[in-house]
């Protein structure tokens, strides 16, 4: 849930940095919720799997998470190469905001878990 909040968040923040109008970006939220939905759900099936079987870490759930939200965007058919009628290519923008949040939460978990094997020390 994070990530496809922080997903948004990252493109909001793209379109600003890159001056686009609404228009330009205005489906981009569909586009994020759609897939994460359907990534959170297949996520937590997958997770629940594993998990009977042997214990899944936080980092690995990321992972999962972020593979299924991946191949949800290609299935939903990500071009990357390809721009829209405005110039832009949106779907550069949604890999990049992928990429972005899962290093920021992948870089939030290791933090939380430094810091708490410090305060147990």
């Amino acid at each position: 849930m994070s990530n496809t909040i922080l997903n948004v968040l990252i493109m909001m923040l793209m379109a600003k940095v890159l001056n686009e109008d609404g228009a330009d970006f205005g489906m981009i939220p569909i586009e994020i919720l759609i897939p994460s939905v359907a990534s959170i759900i297949v996520s937590l099936v997958v997770f629940l799997v594993i998990d009977k079987f042997k214990k899944l870490k936080v980092r690995t759930s990321i992972y999962i998470y972020n593979m299924v939200y991946f191949f949800a965007l290609l299935t939903m058919g990500l071009n990357v190469s390809g721009k829209e009628k405005s110039g832009i290519n949106n779907d550069l923008y949604l890999l990049i905001s992928l990429i972005l949040s899962f290093l920021i939460i992948l870089i939030a978990v290791n933090l939380i878990k430094r810091r708490h094997k410090q305060s147990d020390a």
